[in-house]
């Protein structure tokens, strides 16, 4: 009896201790390097069932408000919606406004191009001037498809195409962003659980010191500057980013060049790096300052890329400007985060193929 009740305790021992070590070994797992596997509640959102809303364009409309009227209706609605915009060419005279558990689907074809009046952001996942925090602003978003034309070919300054802050699970995909001067064609500040995905990132123009803009910048809240549309300075950083199957290059419009950056940051906060960033089985064809820049980032993989006449692969920052909170919102120097960085299975091919 006393044997059998040594073995008894020895067993709840051992399944205690096998417990308490699972977690363990989780973390120590998560530590060796960031995930492959696609973001689950990302790939959820897919599958939902959405309330249908077909956007109708009377003659003489605005597309900006006919399509606006379609994305407010998420706003009060208690399930999901699917804003689907029939295939044609949309001149948008306003930024659009998307809001939590929409998906705005259009057919690849479809045209947005700015209209020469347009000075904003095309799509946002906000109003102006509300104060969002952490992760809790407008989130669980789909864009899927269209060709979103930001019309600087004469070199007109247009900010980012599509701007998101403050929000969490984010799926971009099937989309051709092209023709942009001086801004992004996705600005990620201060989102968690982004992918971005079988899109096109063609054609941008920086004058002077303007060669490092990034056509995906993955930034955060930590400063006016960063982010000024809406939300709260509160140092919320990107994190879980999943960035694949993307084409980075010219679109071959005159006075277009290929991006200074494919994927990448510039201004980053003390402290507070951006994490688990994963590129992968992209293209990135001529690129004029690196086609990937890690600035202050842990925990990322570059893998599968292919890259093509860029005047660099990828850059690692080790040292640069912090935006830091003292009350009166100072920059200082100092060393960056770089751990955990992966670069493999790239293939890196220079043509000396020149743009101009």
């Amino acid at each position: 009896m006393k044997k059998i009740l040594f073995v008894l305790l020895i067993t709840a021992c051992f399944v205690v201790l096998l417990q308490q070590w699972k977690p363990l070994a989780e973390k120590v797992q998560e530590k060796e390097g960031p995930a492959e596997k696609p973001f689950e509640e990302i790939s959820q959102l897919l599958e939902q069932d959405y309330k249908i809303i077909t956007v109708s364009f009377p003659k003489k409309s605005d597309p900006s408000k006919q399509i606006q009227k379609a994305l407010n209706l998420a706003k009060n609605s208690k399930i999901p919606i699917k804003v689907i915009i029939p295939e044609g060419s949309y001149t948008l005279k306003k930024a659009l406004h998307i809001y939590s558990n929409t998906w705005l689907y259009t057919s690849p074809n479809t045209v947005f191009r700015k209209a020469n009046t347009h000075k904003e952001i095309m799509l946002l996942n906000g109003d102006f001037k509300v104060s969002y925090k952490g992760y809790d602003g407008n989130s669980n978003i789909i864009v899927d498809g269209g060709i979103w034309d930001a019309a600087g070919k004469d070199k007109v300054w247009t900010p980012s195409v599509f701007g998101f802050a403050h929000g969490q699970n984010i799926l971009i995909q099937n989309t051709v962003i092209k023709n942009i001067v001086g801004g992004h064609a996705i600005d990620s500040a201060g989102n968690k659980d982004v992918i971005i995905k079988n899109n096109k990132f063609l054609g941008f123009y920086g004058a002077g010191d303007n060669s490092y803009i990034e056509a995906i910048q993955i930034d955060g809240m930590i400063s006016e500057k960063a982010f000024r549309r809406f939300g709260t300075v509160d140092f919320t950083v990107t994190k879980n980013i999943r960035i694949e199957d993307n084409y980075f290059g010219n679109s071959h419009v005159k006075g277009m060049k290929p991006w200074g950056v494919g994927v990448g940051s510039h201004s980053t906060a003390l402290a507070n790096p951006y994490s688990n960033i994963q590129i992968l089985n992209n293209t990135f064809e001529g690129m004029t300052y690196a086609a990937v820049r890690g600035h202050n980032w842990e925990n990322t993989l570059v893998k599968g890329n292919r890259f093509i006449d860029c005047a660099m692969g990828v850059r690692i920052d080790k040292f640069g400007s912090y935006y830091t909170v003292d009350g009166k919102h100072h920059i200082t120097n100092g060393k960056f985060i770089t751990s955990q960085f992966k670069v493999e299975s790239n293939v890196f091919i220079e043509t000396d193929k020149k743009y101009k």
